[in-house]
């Protein structure tokens, strides 16, 4: 008669691989043999970004969110090596790495990491090259704190086949508005813009003496005071719809004068402009005026404040060509 097999074999298996886990400590480890009995992956400890997204699937959202997370705790704390273990290996061993953490930690502004956080919505993109698959998201979010404002923008590679140095923060920056408003400016500039050729860690902050900007329409632009006495929206409103097929008439030149901000995005045929008009209920009004041609003829022209995000007051109501 065969003899029966011992009852205990199995047992000692199983306290053989949790002593296993236990002596080595590696999370990837401990990660993949939870899941082989239905553990739950999210009660396992990563010590950096890049271990969490190599041994578990992770969405877009969950990498950014997990992204953000880590990063305003660790500045918060100010705990400068929890920060960097965020970035990919192959960033934290560049050139520089340690001097821009140093530079983000100097100017940080205390605070806003407990600051409500508006997130725009995420990007995404990535690419199959054989058997390698690559997956990368980005983000932005504004953040207001003690009345001021400040953008954050966030780009994570959170799958990479067969390259784990890879995976990780790509890049954190968090600009005020001043800053941010440089930073629009001169990469609207750029006919074909590479976020790559910024640096990975960046907190850049500007003062209002350094640099003129406001925030118009939820969006900083450099700014630039003029002279001219500033008109009502509807007195904007009776001037253009007169003289709409030319922004350069001499007639609205003298009533309007210069723009408080000129801004042409590369990737659009239109010419933006701003002009300060005069504040309703001690809010202030600008008229957001877009040409075909600079000074030329006017495309859409629209009242806004500074947070508006819509175009729901037209100063040059649109009209449908009759059929």
């Amino acid at each position: 008669m065969r003899a029966k097999r011992p009852m205990s074999f199995g047992i000692i298996l199983v306290t053989a691989a949790v002593l296993l886990v236990l002596t080595t400590g590696c999370s990837n480890v401990l990660g993949k043999f939870g899941s082989l009995f239905g553990g739950n992956k999210d009660a396992v400890e990563y010590d950096c970004l890049a271990d969490k997204w190599t041994n578990e699937y992770v969405s877009e959202k969950t990498a950014i969110n997990d992204a953000y997370d880590r990063l305003l705790k660790a500045a918060e704390d100010g705990d400068k090596k929890a920060f960097a273990d965020c970035f990919t290996k192959e960033l934290r061993d560049s050139s520089g790495f340690d001097r821009m953490v140093d530079d983000f930690f100097a100017n940080y502004p205390e605070g806003l990491g407990k600051a409500e956080i508006k997130r725009m919505p995420s990007g995404a993109g990535g690419s199959i090259r054989g058997n390698t698959v690559i997956s990368n998201a980005s983000s932005r979010a504004n953040v207001r704190l003690n009345g001021e404002y400040y953008d954050i923008t966030l780009r994570v590679c959170y799958e990479y086949t067969g390259s784990p140095e890879k995976i990780g923060v790509r890049q954190f920056a968090i600009r005020n508005l001043e800053a941010d408003a440089e930073y629009i400016d001169r990469i609207q500039k750029i006919p074909e813009y590479d976020a790559d050729t910024e640096d990975c860690v960046i907190c850049a902050i500007r003062s209002s003496e350094e640099v003129s900007a406001k925030l118009i329409n939820g969006c900083p632009y450099l700014w630039t005071d003029t002279d001219t006495p500033k008109l009502t929206a509807d007195e904007m409103r009776d001037l253009l719809m007169a003289h709409r097929d030319d922004l350069g008439n001499r007639e609205v030149q003298d009533r309007i004068g210069d723009p408080n901000v000129e801004f042409k995005q590369s990737n659009s045929t239109g010419y933006d402009y701003f002009y300060e008009l005069r504040s309703e209920n001690g809010e202030p009004l600008y008229a957001h005026i877009t040409a075909d041609w600079p000074m030329g003829k006017i495309l859409d022209a629209y009242v806004c404040t500074k947070d508006s995000e819509d175009y729901d007051n037209p100063l040059v109501p649109w009209v449908k060509p009759q059929t």
